[in-house]
């Protein structure tokens, strides 16, 4: 039921929306057009000194990369603060949980949903990141690790996002929750990586730890908020039961007027 009918609703809805293919235009020209500069400059350069300054590819590629990772920490929550509000909103959560989904199919599915489009955001900007294979200097392991922290960061972020919509009643609530969650752990992270040469700890085995750590907050991340919605539903199936268990079978309407 992960990949049932609350992951293809939201699916489809954000594929209809022009907003989707507008921003992964967008932001694709614009790194298209940074490596393009920057091959231009490293080709005028080389004709001139007869050196290639690899350093430039290197500073390109972090820079895109940079832009990608903070894309993510702010573009998860963005798309999931509302997931669970808008729904008591609309007052349809109550109906959501009386029928034959769970708390852990509503939850799963509205994150691999948000968790699908992130990844197809990132999955178009691969070629670009990929020419940083022309003259070299970015093993293949490298790539993996930042994909793998791309994944991690993406899904950790749909997750506190979702807890957030899940713990508060307003969605401006949840957002604001979910960033001061969101730049607390990037802070903590930043901590750690200017200070790693003290802890005498190597960049990818950093790196490797920090994947692990996300994956671990957010399977806790998702319990909570599983365990948060499951009361809910139990309490209102009970509340929904209830009237028709005390008039016998039927509905008050329907047994005053059978009274009568």
């Amino acid at each position: 039921m992960i990949l049932g009918p609350i992951y293809k609703k939201d699916v489809l809805l954000m594929n209809r929306s022009i907003a989707l293919p507008l921003f992964l235009t967008a932001m694709n020209a614009v790194f298209s057009i940074l490596v393009i500069i920057n091959l231009y400059s490293v080709s005028m350069s080389s004709a001139e000194t007869g050196e290639i300054p690899y350093d430039r590819f290197l500073g390109v590629y972090k820079l895109i990369g940079a832009v990608e990772l903070i894309l993510i920490l702010l573009g998860g929550p963005a798309m999931t603060s509302s997931s669970i509000t808008s729904e008591r909103e609309r007052r349809t959560l109550g109906i959501l949980l009386t029928t034959q989904l769970t708390p852990s199919d509503i939850i799963l599915g509205k994150l691999l949903s948000v968790f699908t489009t992130i990844m197809l955001l990132l999955g178009s900007s691969v070629p670009i990141l990929m020419t940083v294979f022309i003259y070299g200097g970015v093993t293949l392991e490298q790539v993996l690790l930042l994909a793998c922290l791309y994944a991690c960061s993406a899904v950790y972020s749909c997750a506190v996002g979702i807890a957030s919509s899940t713990y508060h009643q307003s969605t401006a609530a949840a957002a604001a929750v979910s960033y001061i969650c969101i730049f607390a752990s990037l802070g903590l992270f930043f901590l750690c990586w200017f200070f790693r040469w003290e802890l005498r700890v190597r960049t990818e085995s950093l790196l490797w730890f920090v994947c692990a750590a996300l994956l671990m907050m957010t399977a806790c991340i998702i319990f909570m908020s599983m365990r948060k919605l499951l009361p809910t539903g139990k309490g209102r199936q009970r509340k929904t039961i209830r009237p028709m268990e005390e008039a016998g079978g039927q509905m008050p309407e329907m047994r005053e007027g059978k009274d009568n």
